[in-house]
């Protein structure tokens, strides 16, 4: 019986090394495919990172972007209403403008024309020829305004 249990104790150790070993290549399957898929997650979380920080900057220049579209807004919209009260009061205030311009040259051209005239024929009077013009009833003209 010596022998039968010799060979029991070898088969036994046989077994345990079989038992063993397959246990080993199932742990290294397992602990490379951990490492393998803890590469691929490091990666991810690099890439995630980046693209955080990228995602970051694009809205930072977005706000900015917005930020620079908001005030040319304003500045455009206070352009749009400086310029239509303008036209509002410009039409109003130009054809005031314009009238008293005209009476103006009108009054000039009258006052040179009568102080010429006046020179020529009364060059004895006391008076300023400029005032004989002012007082000419014929170079007044009307001074209605609206």
């Amino acid at each position: 019986m010596g022998q039968g249990a010799s060979l029991m104790r070898v088969i036994v150790n046989d077994v345990r090394e079989i038992v063993a070993s397959t246990n080993k290549e199932a742990y290294m399957k397992e602990y490379r495919a951990y490492k393998e898929a803890s590469g691929r997650l490091e990666a991810a979380r690099l890439k995630n990172a980046a693209l955080q920080q990228h995602l970051e900057m694009t809205k930072a220049n977005v706000y900015m972007q917005a930020d620079l579209l908001r005030q040319q807004k304003e500045k455009l919209d206070f352009q749009i209403e400086e310029y239509a009260n303008m036209h509002a009061i410009d039409s109003e205030f130009f054809d005031k403008h314009k009238r008293v311009a005209e009476h103006m040259k009108q009054h000039a051209a009258n006052v040179t024309h009568n102080t010429s005239l006046a020179s020529s024929s009364d060059e004895a009077s006391d008076e300023p020829p400029t005032k004989k013009a002012a007082e000419d009833p014929s170079s007044s003209t009307s001074t209605s305004t609206h």
